[in-house]
């Protein structure tokens, strides 16, 4: 990408760039700092309407246009750019312009064909074709590169900087915000970003919401002031917005209408109805700019708090100018704007109650600007909502599943089935829906709402930093409302969906192994874990964000609260389980979803050939539907809890022996167990045995390599057989199971029970089986050997 802009852009003043927002003008901002990418000046498609007003009023220049993005990934926001472009250009009837080139980083294998006429297609150029779902990948990397330039990828807000001291300590700053907010938080750091922060402010009926984001980098303090209030759908409405304000508010806004005013009539009859929709949209962001700049003007004392405390003097800020000319393009009135803004400040202005703005309130569970998404899917994603929802554990797995049904049940859904590419997006959860929809149906108990509110605001901040939500405004079709919502962004949700692909990685590659589109669950459980444990370094280098952890049972986990994968994956239906085997989920069949992950190709192969080497042919040969954990785990034997293990293992001997002792009844006759005292054997055995025993085979190779686990593990081994011993005489009544036990017996005679197995089969031979009930011969047998372990 870096090669073609710096070859083919030749003129700033005539060649225009217009980067797609929000990752197209940080990507641009992320190569000029660190990629040698050569000057030239960029906006973004919010500045269109300046941008023909330009080219218009001087048609003796040639024009050049260029769009820019990061990928394409599907295409449908570069083509519907691409025709709104062509349309200015018919309605305007111009000579002078062309869209040169569409430039991106990559093109996904499998997005759209784009219809661009002769405009140049110019993106990676590599000598290999790219990797089916290398998009995954590349967008989670890029988002960790725009990290380095502690900044939010939006674009439409105020960002006030002020030079920062030299060697000034994050938790100087800190100290000094929460002085003034106590309750600001700290953000979640990604990438390479350093600390940022939240400042929640009071909220009304008008704005969807209200708050501060600073961010500190190696010389800067950045506040970016974020309020953006709602809009009757009406041009005349929004026309007169600062129509009560005083000088220089009034001033401002009547500068910028003038630029959408001053079109002739002739023209204006021309714009289509996308044209005369994003016209509008353009003035809705620059109002939320104007009355989120307000928050500045309202909290100048504490920020100049805040900054003197830091040895800052209150009065050398700036007002940064690149988010506003990626709203306006137009440099001389940009100038203006910033000038008045200045002002204002200076002045220690604020604005007036406004008359414009528009109040609601929460009535349906998310945002559609058409109809044109059917009812009976959205139907399906509010089913889903409500189902994995109510299995969520906390505010983080219900919003990250509310956005991942988004993706998998309405964004992949619409690629190819809308008929009108325009509103493919236009779907998404406003701040309020999210609040509704949890507190409404969440499980789990929200005992503090403003906490609520710090999860949500923290939650939201960091998928925006990460690419996974993109705010977006647009009409409410249930109230002709302009509305700033969420939708899925290309880079997934990092916790479910970032998970949920390399869970199925692993799934997908045993199953390719079994061959029978089911996966024992024990044996699955002891691959994730093997491949987390294996991949550690790799894992928390790619994916931080997941915290991966295996517990004291060898159980793969994410998080501080020890999230068991598999039962989270069930319960956000991506995988399925019935009778000890997990499937994936019908609803993912089929989709790119199962298929690809977000790893670098490298990780992805080398987590393959793990696999592979742990389900060998000899393995699985004969019983693809077999419990191979036992074998898996001795990959993972230095991870044992020995001490906790030897601990379990003396309450087991004392339990066992207080069982056999209730098996003895008056006059030495031995009665069976009851269903009861089954079921605690059978417990036992899943708590404190199953997870720590290994493979009699993975024993052996301990014992001969002089492991010093091997005595724990043949303790276990005993106990175990112990219980066979109880459940086979004593429940199960099953002379064929007893038989087909007993043939093990070099294994039985190698852990001393010998005697025993002795026993019983001569009892056997003679059939004479009452002996069990009626002479406790076999009852002291066990007690011994319960003794000896």
């Amino acid at each position: 990408m870096v090669k073609h802009l710096n070859e083919e852009i030749h003129s700033s003043e005539t060649d225009i760039v217009i980067a797609l927002s929000r990752k197209g003008p940080r990507m641009l901002e992320y190569l000029k700092r660190y990629n040698s990418l050569k000057e030239f000046s960029f906006t973004t498609e919010h500045a269109l309407p300046f941008i023909f007003e330009q080219i218009s009023n001087n048609r003796d220049k040639k024009y050049r246009i260029f769009i820019v993005d990061d990928a394409i990934y599907f295409g449908s926001t570069i083509q519907n750019l691409y025709n709104e472009i062509k349309a200015y250009i018919d309605a305007y009837k111009l000579d002078n312009v062309k869209i040169y080139a569409v430039v991106t980083a990559i093109k996904a294998s499998d997005s759209k064909t784009l219809n661009i006429d002769d405009a140049l297609l110019l993106n990676y150029e590599g000598k290999e074709p790219l990797r089916a779902g290398y998009g995954h990948y590349f967008v989670k990397c890029l988002m960790n590169d725009f990290s380095k330039l502690d900044n939010t990828l939006e674009v439409e807000f105020p960002t006030i900087e002020y030079d920062l001291p030299s060697n000034v300590d994050e938790q100087i700053v800190d100290e000094a915000i929460k002085k003034q907010y106590p309750d600001a938080f700290r953000s979640e750091q990604n990438g390479e970003s350093r600390a940022k922060w939240c400042i929640i402010l009071e909220n009304g009926k008008t704005s969807a919401f209200n708050k501060v984001r600073i961010f500190i980098s190696a010389n800067k303090l950045r506040f970016v002031f974020m309020n953006p209030h709602y809009f009757n759908n009406n041009e005349e409405t929004l026309a007169g917005l600062m129509v009560r304000q005083g000088s220089p508010f009034r001033e401002m806004w009547n500068e910028i209408q003038l630029h959408f005013k001053n079109v002739e009539l002739d023209i204006r009859k021309e714009f289509n109805n996308e044209i005369r929709r994003n016209r509008l949209r353009t003035q809705v962001i620059l109002a939320n700019y104007i009355l989120s700049f307000n928050n500045f003007l309202v909290e100048r004392d504490k920020i100049n708090a805040i900054v003197g405390s830091l040895g800052i003097d209150e009065n050398s800020y700036s007002i940064k100018e690149n988010n506003l000319t990626y709203l306006i393009g137009n440099v001389s009135l940009v100038a203006n704007t910033i000038g008045r803004l200045k002002v204002a400040a200076d002045s220690n202005l604020s604005l007036d109650p406004l008359l414009s703005v528009k109040e609601m309130t929460v009535s349906n569970d998310y945002v559609l600007e058409s109809n044109s998404l059917p009812k009976d899917e959205l139907e399906v994603l509010l089913n889903h909502n409500l189902v994995m929802i109510s299995k969520s554990q906390d505010t983080e797995e219900s919003l990250s599943a509310m956005f991942n049904n988004l993706t998998i049940l309405i964004e992949k859904w619409t690629r190819g089935t809308i008929y009108d590419d325009n509103y493919r997006l236009r779907f998404g959860y406003t701040m309020k829906n999210l609040t509704a929809f949890v507190h409404r149906y969440g499980a789990f108990k929200i005992e503090e709402p403003e906490k609520f509110q710090t999860e949500l605001h923290s939650w939201i901040d960091n998928r925006i930093d990460n690419g996974c939500i993109v705010p977006q405004y647009i009409v409410d079709s249930a109230s002709s409302t302009w509305m700033r919502v969420f939708r899925p962004g290309e880079n997934e949700d990092l916790l479910l969906s970032h998970l949920a692909r390399l869970v199925l990685c692993v799934w997908n590659q045993a199953n390719e192994i079994l061959q029978v589109q089911k996966v024992n669950t024990y044996t699955y459980q002891s691959l994730l874990s093997v491949v987390i444990d294996t991949f550690r370094e790799c894992l928390e280098k790619e994916e931080s964000y997941l915290q991966f952890r295996i517990d004291g049972k060898l159980l793969p986990c994410i998080g501080d609260k020890y999230r068991n994968i598999v039962d989270y994956m069930k319960d956000m239906y991506i995988l399925t389980e019935e009778n000890d085997f997990l499937e994936c989920s019908p609803r993912l069949q089929n989709k790119e979803f199962k298929t690809c992950t977000t790893l670098s190709r490298e990780l992805e192969e080398n987590i393959r050939k793990k696999i592979k080497s742990l389900l060998s042919p000899k393995l699985v040969l004969d019983n693809p539907f077999g419990d191979f954990s036992g074998d898996i785990n001795y990959e993972l034997k230095e991870l044992l809890p020995i001490s906790k293990i030897e601990v379990n293992i003396q309450k087991l001997k004392d339990d066992v022996h207080d069982l056999i002792q209730l098996l003895l009844v008056s006059d030495g006759n031995v009665v069976d167990m009851t269903d009861n005292e089954v079921d605690h054997l059978l417990s036992n055995y899943f708590a404190f045995i199953k997870p720590y025993l290994l493979s009699d085979e993975k024993v052996s190779k301990l014992e001969i390599d002089g492991d010093s686990i091997y005595y724990t593990e043949e303790k276990l081994q005993k106990i175990l057989s112990l219980y066979n011993i109880l459940l086979l005489v004593y429940n199960y009544n099953d002379d064929e199971l007893l038989t087909q036990y007993l043939e093990n017996k070099t294994f039985l005679y190698s852990i001393g029970m010998g005697d025993i197995v002795t026993y019983i089969q001569d009892v056997c031979l003679r059939k004479a089986k009452e002996e069990f009930h009626n002479d406790n011969t076999l009852i002291g047998l066990l007690l011994k050997f319960a003794d000896s372990i």
